[in-house]
């Protein structure tokens, strides 16, 4: 039976990040994962590092986690991949600019002034290869992106740099309460995290009890009983959005900008 202090079920990009700061203060962390470290949506995903068109709650998250990502190397010994040219959301229309603007103007009065609205000329300084009907857009400077397999592996170094254990291809069968620990397969801890993501509702079934959730800053149950990386539901985000145009995108080298591209449910 392996012990430790905190075991961390999941092993993407939350799961070695919370290993990794609980390594960092000295906690004794295990990582559990089904498959291997970033196989899933941590390893292939856009690798955006966005304020631009973030829900109102989210900005000052996005805020620190941008600071977070200027100073990467500090943290991971790696700097990702992460560069920050900028992230631009195409206006194709009047109304669209509009709507842009007004929510510029709704940031402004919450005291964020990120969001720049850009005009025809400037669009096009900036995206040269853009269709000739945008009429303007929406731009952050500072945002970017990163390689996403690059940064959740060096988050696992960096984390067994620190004395954290990782165990893949271990699914978790159940989830059981011994006394004041859980026992999780072959590992035991008094504390378990839950960072699974997708899977996160299953993992949290498992002990439906004791699934917490994060309210209005506040964690119930208590932490001394357990605690989870909850994720949001992607697919009612998916079923929203993916037969809608591409609106928005980084400003990559050579304008690598897509705009009209339609993807179905069904070939996802």
């Amino acid at each position: 039976m392996a012990t430790a202090d905190v075991i961390v079920i999941g092993g993407g990009l939350h799961g070695c990040s919370t290993a990794l700061h609980l390594a960092l203060l000295g906690i004794k962390t295990i990582i559990i994962e089904k498959d291997h470290v970033g196989r899933h949506a941590s390893g292939v995903n856009a690798g955006g590092v966005r304020r631009l068109g973030r829900a109102l709650p989210e900005i000052p998250l996005a805020e620190a986690a941008l600071t977070g990502w200027q100073n990467i190397n500090d943290l991971v010994d790696d700097d990702c991949g992460f560069v920050s040219p900028g992230q631009i959301k195409v206006a194709e229309t009047e109304a669209e600019l509009e709507a842009l603007t007004a929510r510029r103007e709704t940031l402004l009065g919450l005291g964020f002034a990120h969001e720049e609205i850009i005009d025809r000329n400037q669009l096009r300084h900036l995206l040269p290869a853009i269709a000739d009907h945008c009429i303007g857009g929406m731009v952050v400077r500072g945002d970017g992106h990163a390689n996403p397999f690059r940064t959740v592996q060096a988050f696992k170094r960096k984390a067994v740099a620190l004395g954290v254990r990782i165990f893949e291809t271990t699914p978790v069968g159940g989830i059981q309460r011994r006394g004041s620990t859980w026992r999780v397969g072959a590992f035991e801890a008094p504390v378990i995290v839950n960072c699974t993501g997708a899977w996160g509702g299953q993992v949290a079934a498992m002990r439906p009890a004791v699934a917490m959730v994060l309210w209005q800053g506040r964690f119930w149950p208590p932490l001394s009983e357990a605690m989870t990386a909850s994720s949001i539901s992607w697919s009612h985000w998916i079923l929203r959005h993916t037969r809608t145009r591409l609106k928005s995108a980084p400003i990559l080298p050579l304008a690598r900008v897509m705009l009209g591209v339609r993807k179905h449910v069904s070939s996802l």
